[in-house]
């Protein structure tokens, strides 16, 4: 919703985006994301070697996330991460995979209304909506994962998301 562009700027702190410096050419990177009660995403690492954050407006989101080098038993990501499998849903996760030695491997919380999440690069992460929810995600390139992305970007140019195939970075 472009009219929304201009209603939000990003919390202070997560100005700094480096990817701004490519103007109309960078990849796309904000969302309003509105579920329903029960939907939820599936385990994945943010596109592009980008951090994100996420910020609820209205709902709750049921967060786990996993630090590098921790991926999610049944999560099976291909050598260069371009295909992920998992179960066909993040319940059916739950049920199959979860138990006390995950939960010490994990984070796991519940953002609320106001509440702002970051997700660093690189780690695993996925969200239950536990209410009807509306969110703003929006990710970005700061200082602290510029060489992350850069490499990104130079070794896996096949798999730059949210760009035009015409587009060049």
């Amino acid at each position: 919703i472009p009219s929304l562009e201009k209603d939000y700027d990003p919390p202070s702190l997560f100005g700094e985006d480096l990817f701004s410096l490519l103007g109309t050419s960078r990849p796309d990177y904000r969302w309003l994301i509105v579920g329903p009660k029960r939907s939820a995403s599936s385990f994945h690492i943010d596109p592009n070697g980008t951090s994100a954050w996420n910020a609820v407006l209205r709902g709750a989101k049921r967060w786990i996330m996993f630090p590098p080098g921790i991926s999610p038993p049944g999560v099976y990501a291909s050598d260069d991460g371009a295909d992920v499998s998992q179960p066909v849903s993040l319940v059916e996760w739950y049920l199959e995979f979860f138990d006390d030695e995950l939960m010490e491997k994990s984070i796991q919380f519940t953002a609320r209304r106001g509440d702002v999440v970051f997700v660093p690069s690189g780690w695993w992460h996925a969200v239950i909506n536990l209410e009807d929810t509306i969110a703003i995600t929006q990710n970005f390139v700061g200082q602290g994962n510029l060489s992350k992305v850069l490499d990104f970007l130079k070794r896996r140019r096949d798999q730059v998301s949210g760009v035009d195939s015409g587009t060049t970075l």
